[in-house]
């Protein structure tokens, strides 16, 4: 069997990418291809796949190679999600001795990693300059703001403005339409280019 060269499969990766990271959440192909270490565990999966059809028997190579892509873009997700805010408790950590022998660990639901505030911080900007480049109203720039960055619920934002939470909803709506529509005009675009 003849294997591909690395840039073959970087060019694979890149398309399965930009094919199925939209379909988890808009912005994930790019923060993929962005991350070389994300990035290189796709390209790892493609060739792994490859070395399992080596023997030609079942699924066809390109399957295969989606398939095992896509798990790796799952594996990647859950370890984001994964990172939990936990606090050692221990003679080691004398902040939160309480002058006894503890051991194990304790989730505080109120410490925030710093990594996850950064990784909040930087989804925030992300996304504020989606709202700013997506031709969207006022109202539904200062809608989806108030129900996404500020975590308000759509009757809270509703109260706010003085509409309802119908209203509220309805342009939200209308808003993330636009920005999915032209976050996939420039998916494609890109995809088109590999």
């Amino acid at each position: 069997m003849e294997y591909a060269t690395l840039g073959e499969y970087t060019k694979i990766a890149q398309k399965i990418i930009c094919k199925f990271a939209p379909k988890f959440y808009l912005t994930l192909a790019s923060e993929i291809l962005q991350n070389d270490d994300a990035f290189g565990e796709i390209v790892t999966a493609i060739i792994n796949a490859d070395w399992k059809y080596r023997d030609g028997k079942g699924s066809s190579k390109r399957t295969l190679r989606t398939c095992y892509a896509r798990n790796a873009i799952r594996d990647y997700l859950n370890r984001k999600n994964k990172e939990h805010k936990t606090i050692s408790l221990s003679y080691e950590n004398p902040t939160f001795y309480a002058g006894g022998e503890l051991s194990g660990v304790l989730e505080d639901k109120r410490f925030k990693d710093p990594a996850i505030i950064a990784e909040e911080k930087d989804n925030n900007r992300h996304l504020n300059n989606m709202i700013d480049e997506n031709n969207l109203t006022d109202k539904q720039k200062n809608y989806i703001r108030s129900y996404y960055l500020n975590d308000n619920t759509l009757q809270k934002v509703g109260e706010i403005y003085g509409v309802s939470a119908e209203a509220i909803r309805q342009q939200v709506g209308k808003g993330i339409k636009k920005i999915q529509k032209n976050t996939e005009e420039q998916i494609y675009s890109l995809y088109r280019e590999i």
